[in-house]
């Protein structure tokens, strides 16, 4: 498992969201600057998390990086969890990101996956709250990294797609 704290695109992430955060919880959307993450853009994606007024939340995926657009083989702007996957996919993803809006701080998920023709590969993943009102996370920043010694691009994202096993780790608070 990679030691995202350390990892060059996780780790400045995790580090400029703990800056950015202040004395709040999180950020809000307008404190995290596109130049302070030129080499994680490729790799980002902002969800927003949209309430019913019950309790349930649903996620709408606003900006997705081309390397993600590339990897997933389609653009998710626009479009929430359901419109995308069903299923044990769409269970897993609203878990992530209601985890996160749960524990208001990022979380860590490592991926082990089987995809059709055999292939295998592995994500590690950090995402941060994001909050407006400074109360509840609005948005959830997620910054994606796919390792795999095949070009898999595009043809994961099917249908076919296992998780073979899932690390979760909340983050924790830095010592002060």
């Amino acid at each position: 498992m990679l030691d995202y704290q350390n990892d060059p695109l996780l780790g400045t992430a995790l580090d400029y969201w703990e800056q950015a955060r202040g004395a709040s919880f999180a950020p809000c959307r307008a404190d995290i600057k596109a130049a302070q993450f030129r080499a994680q853009l490729r790799h980002m994606q902002f969800i927003d998390v949209v309430g019913d007024g019950a309790g349930t939340l649903r996620f709408r995926y606003r900006m997705m990086g081309t390397k993600l657009i590339e990897n997933f083989g389609c653009e998710f702007a626009g479009k929430f969890v359901e419109d995308l996957f069903d299923g044990k996919k769409r269970s897993f993803l609203n878990g992530l990101y209601d985890g996160v809006c749960d524990a208001r701080r990022p979380m860590f998920v490592h991926c082990h996956y089987r995809a059709i023709k055999g292939l295998v590969f592995k994500s590690d993943r950090l995402y941060f709250p994001l909050s407006e009102d400074g109360e509840a996370v609005t948005m959830i920043m997620g910054v994606l990294l796919f390792q795999s010694p095949y070009s898999f691009a595009g043809e994961w994202s099917s249908a076919d797609v296992v998780v073979d096993s899932v690390l979760k780790d909340i983050v924790p608070a830095p010592a002060n």
